[in-house]
């Protein structure tokens, strides 16, 4: 972004109420992800103390946040709203496009990948179901991974209701690689050619299986890298482009298909 009118930065991708994940202005991409950087879990009341103050209820097994900056621009030693930062972007950094088409005697083989690098997704689904402040399931991996004890975890907090307001803050504990590369589609096909000189009103017949989405290649752990803007944020367009509110994933289709010519 290279120019805002007067100059003022817009909060978007409401993602609780009165809270937004990203910041548009002036020298960022348009939609940055404003965020607080979590910088592992507090394992015992030293860690908690030889840290940045970030509130009287903190307890170990709660999320660590890097305190970055105070009202005068340095760190303060204080976890407060100044230690939010640009931490990435919505918008990959190359998008990727692969055709291949061969023909081999009466086969025919087609191919269309293509991907994106270097964008980031914010899950905004596990900030719903791993924060702790609503009574939804949880995921895999906070039941595999949560912190139970000194040492047992450094990137999923404890399992609290009390702690969720400070585990909860809009954070790169939720903002996930978005890159991907997909095989959108597949065919291949056989032609009967000879058909028409056994005397039958049919010339040619092309039999072909057609597969979409076969495969995915992803870090992303949500249910599909390739979301747009959510219908949750669709008033704000790529203001809050990146926000994963659960889309629903693009479905594995097998079609088996026909081609007759007469």
């Amino acid at each position: 972004m290279l120019e805002l009118y007067r100059d003022s930065p817009i909060p978007a991708g409401r993602i609780d109420n009165g809270i937004y994940a990203t910041l548009t202005e002036e020298g960022f991409p348009i939609g940055s992800y404003y965020l607080y950087e979590m910088e592992g879990i507090f394992q015992d009341e030293t860690d908690i103390f030889t840290h940045a103050f970030q509130g009287n209820d903190i307890k170990p097994g709660d999320v660590k946040f890097a305190d970055l900056s105070g009202p005068d621009g340095v760190p303060d030693g204080i976890i407060d709203s100044y230690d939010r930062t640009h931490v990435g972007s919505p918008i990959p950094d190359f998008t990727l496009g692969l055709n291949v088409g061969l023909n081999y005697k009466k086969w025919d083989f087609t191919l269309f990948v293509e991907g994106v690098y270097g964008n980031e997704i914010y899950w905004q689904v596990a900030h719903d179901i791993e924060g702790f402040y609503r009574a939804f399931n949880v995921t895999q991996r906070v039941y595999d991974s949560r912190w139970t004890g000194l040492g047992t975890s450094d990137d999923q907090p404890r399992v609290s209701w009390t702690g969720s307001t400070n585990n909860k803050k809009p954070s790169t504990r939720f903002l996930f690689d978005g890159s991907y590369l997909r095989i959108k589609n597949v065919n291949l096909g056989y032609t009967f050619s000879d058909i028409g000189k056994q005397k039958t009103i049919i010339q040619s017949l092309r039999v072909y299986l057609s597969i979409q989405n076969l495969l995915t290649f992803t870090k992303y752990p949500g249910l599909d890298p390739e979301m747009q803007t959510s219908d949750n944020s669709s008033s704000e367009g790529d203001l809050a482009k990146g926000i994963d509110w659960g889309t629903y994933p693009m479905a594995r289709v097998f079609t088996l298909g026909f081609n007759i010519s007469f």
